[in-house]
């Protein structure tokens, strides 16, 4: 639960980071606001790379999917405000964390291949 509690950082400060349990105040601000970034990239994706998927399918889709996660990484850990960074960085390794991101982009990738067009 840790590093979703630490997500609430963006309310409490880096101290809910420390946070190892489930907590009304930072595992549901942390549930929320993983939710809603998740919701947001499915859009940038589906904006940026949308029309080519449905056209060309899952080796784009798996392109569109990690252009995505990069794109997240940047933007979350180089654009943004330390306040409101993800907040998984203090609690998880980099090797952790380039990992979520890989899975990110995976998720991207099939939730894309799941609402094509036909």
């Amino acid at each position: 639960m840790a590093p979703i509690n630490a997500t609430s950082h963006v309310l409490w400060g880096d101290e809910a980071a420390d946070v190892e349990h489930a907590t009304l105040p930072h595992t549901l601000p942390g549930v929320l606001i993983n939710a809603g970034a998740g919701m947001w990239w499915a859009l940038v994706l589906q904006m940026l790379f949308g029309e080519a998927v449905d056209r060309r399918g899952l080796p784009t889709a798996m392109l569109a999917g990690a252009a995505t996660a990069a794109l997240a990484y940047v933007v979350d850990y180089h654009l943004v405000p330390k306040r409101l960074m993800p907040g998984w960085e203090l609690r998880m390794t980099r090797r952790s964390l380039y990992a979520s991101l890989g899975a990110m982009g995976a998720g991207l990738a099939l939730g894309a291949l799941l609402s094509r067009r036909f």
